[in-house]
Parts: C-alpha cells; structure tokens; sequence
C-alpha cells in the first residue's frame, strides 16, 4: 500500500494520458533497481535481454512479469449500468456482489484520496486489490485466525494416487518446509509457563499457583501428563 509500491506505480501510470506500459516498467526499475549507488532491492531483478519485464523474488520463487498489457488490464471496465442491473437481480448471492463491489471501491477511492494518489486510482483493479488486503490484514489482526494447510496428492483427480513432487511443491510453497527447518534449528515456538498454565489449567479445575519458575515448570509438565 506504499505510495512507491509497484500497484501505486501502475496507477499512477494508468492515471496518465500519455502513460504506456514502457514507462510503467521503467519507473519499477527506476525505484527497485540499481542505480549509481544505490543497490537493487533484494527481491528484485531486471531482465538484461527484455525492457518490457522484470522479476520478483516471492518467497516461493523467482516470477517475471511482462508488463505488456498491465494499464489495461488496471483499469476497472465494468460499466455502472451493468453494475446497477446486477444490483437489482432477484438472486441474492448475485446483487450482493455487486453491493461489496460497490463498497470496496467506495473505501478504496476515499483510501487513495486521502494518500493524494488522486481520484483515478481508487477506480482501478489494483486499487481495489489494496483496499481488499487492507480490510482482510485489519481483520486478521484483530481476530484469532486459525490456518488449515490443504494439500493436494495429486492433479489428475483420480483415487488412490500421490506424486510426491507435487506434494513437496505445494509445501515448500507454504512454508512448511522451511517451518520444519527452522524447529530443526532449536527456534521452535515455545510459550512461557505462565501462559502455558493459563490455557489449559481450567480443563483440570485447580487454581494455578503462583511460584517461582521452577515450580511453573514442574506444574507445567505435570498438567501436559495429566491432560494428554
């Protein structure tokens, strides 16, 4: 959401009459690329053969993007009128998306106001996306979120198979693998006593004790015997 972040770049570009996909790839490696002095950003690289793309380092692998296409493909083209059809659809599901439509663009024009990005970019599809992770990081950080990993055996949706590549792709992608890595390391997640106790201690009805650290501990593994 920072006003030199590659979405705020593209809008700003797509906010430009004479703005072209070409310029859009040469602000990014005017801002993230190495200059005089200035070293690279870490997570990013310029294709020495192409002026047209450049390459992010995401935590699961290098991706290029080719900006070919990128300020169209920006800018929101879904007409009011059809917006306002959808809105008045007797099925529920689908005049409601068009009401969260509606809302996420409204914050999302206040959003960049504010900022001083100007009107235009709260019209567009990467001003939409922004305002989007903003609402979802806000609520998870004021929520308790519980993650499931989810992987798939295999692609070919047929019984009884597992591609072990696969497998491993998609946990490396998640960071499971490098999770593994890290309790491997002695850097695993461990909670003080105090807390510890707090949580579970009701389960065993008994009022915790408040000792020296030594005691804690001693309490601490007796509740995990008696729990488990």
């Amino acid at each position: 959401t920072s006003k030199l972040s590659i979405t705020s770049l593209l809008d700003d570009e797509s906010s430009l009459g004479n703005g072209s996909d070409l310029s859009f790839c040469s602000k990014i490696d005017d801002a993230f690329g190495a200059k005089g002095a200035k070293p690279s950003h870490p997570n990013f690289e310029k294709p020495k053969t192409q002026n047209n793309a450049f390459i992010i380092k995401h935590y699961a692998g290098d991706v290029k993007y080719t900006v070919d296409g990128f300020r169209t493909k920006n800018a929101d083209t879904t007409k009011d009128a059809l917006k306002d059809l959808i809105q008045t659809s007797p099925n529920e599901f689908m005049a409601g998306l068009v009401v969260h439509y509606k809302q996420v663009q409204e914050d999302a024009v206040a959003q960049t106001q504010s900022s001083g990005l100007g009107l235009k970019s709260g019209n567009t599809v990467s001003a939409f996306f922004k305002n989007q992770l903003v609402r979802l990081m806000t609520e998870i950080n004021r929520t308790t979120p519980h993650w499931i990993r989810c992987v798939k055996p295999h692609s070919a949706k047929k019984p009884k198979m597992f591609c072990g590549e696969e497998v491993m792709t998609q946990m490396r992608s998640a960071g499971v693998l490098e999770t593994v890595r890290i309790r491997q390391q002695s850097f695993s997640i461990r909670l003080p006593f105090t807390e510890f106790l707090s949580g579970p201690a009701m389960l065993l009805l008994k009022k915790m004790p408040h000792h020296t650290t030594t005691v804690l501990a001693a309490r601490a593994k007796t509740l995990a015997a008696e729990v488990d």
